[in-house]
């Protein structure tokens, strides 16, 4: 005998949203791109206080061993270079202008460029005989301008500069017999690239590693 009680229908299920896909990546993409802006904001503001004061740059020393050979070669091939001596004007000038207590300016001024009026002050000797003279050292990054710093000493001064591409100049006093030493302090990346004038033309120090001292005896 048929069965006629009703039979149950089937309901379709109920059509379910599918993902935003477009509208996920999107945000996803958005986030990272803030989180990325924000880090590279972040480097920005660190990277401007490095050692030594050097700006960090993207552009880095990027010189072949045979050139970093002959670089070497060229500044041992001069046993000692010529730098410009101060006559004594320009001498007192130099210490006057030098970040130094001005007892430590008069006591230097009097081993360089003795008063004449000074009776007990001893005749210097000859420049070549070990006297004290001021001297000029022109110095610059030769290579890329990437930061590098060194510290130049002689007689017991120093100074601390970034070195660049314009050309900058430094007076100290120096001895013959006594070598200016020249220490890498920063390197700005690919070794310390530094240029000087000596005995009137351009010179290529030996590429530095930080922390190595570099000894220039004068003419």
């Amino acid at each position: 005998m048929p069965d006629n009680r009703p039979q149950p229908e089937l309901q379709p299920e109920p059509q379910r949203e599918k993902p935003r896909k477009s509208s996920l990546s999107l945000a996803l993409i958005t986030a990272a791109l803030i989180i990325g802006l924000g880090g590279w904001g972040l480097t920005q503001l660190f990277d401007g206080g490095n050692s030594g004061g050097a700006v960090a740059t993207a552009t880095a020393d990027n010189l072949t061993q045979a050139e970093k050979d002959a670089r070497a070669q060229q500044f041992s091939a001069v046993p000692r270079y010529t730098l410009r001596r101060l006559d004594a004007n320009e001498a007192r000038s130099a210490i006057q202008n030098l970040p130094l207590p001005d007892d430590q300016k008069t006591a230097l001024a009097q081993n360089i460029v003795p008063t004449a009026d000074s009776q007990t002050q001893a005749a210097q000797p000859a420049w070549d005989k070990g006297g004290q003279q001021m001297v000029e050292l022109v110095l610059w990054d030769n290579v890329a301008e990437d930061g590098d710093v060194v510290q130049v000493s002689s007689l017991g001064y120093s100074q601390t500069i970034t070195i660049t591409h314009a050309k900058q100049t430094l007076y100290f006093p120096a001895q013959y017999d006594v070598p200016v030493t020249i220490t890498g302090i920063h390197d700005g990346g690919g070794g310390i690239t530094l240029g000087f004038t000596g005995s009137g033309q351009p010179v290529s120090l030996p590429v530095m590693a930080e922390g190595q001292v570099i000894s220039l005896y004068l003419q």
